[in-house]
């Protein structure tokens, strides 16, 4: 149970930082842009 859980949260931190990335390089695209 205890793997199970820190599987589940190592998908979730993953997911979020990568969402973060994805964030910053559409914010740098945008700057850019403009």
């Amino acid at each position: 149970m205890k793997a199970n859980v820190k599987t589940v949260w190592y998908h979730i931190v993953s997911r979020s930082s990568s969402l973060v990335y994805e964030l910053q390089f559409l914010s740098f695209v945008v700057l850019v842009g403009l």
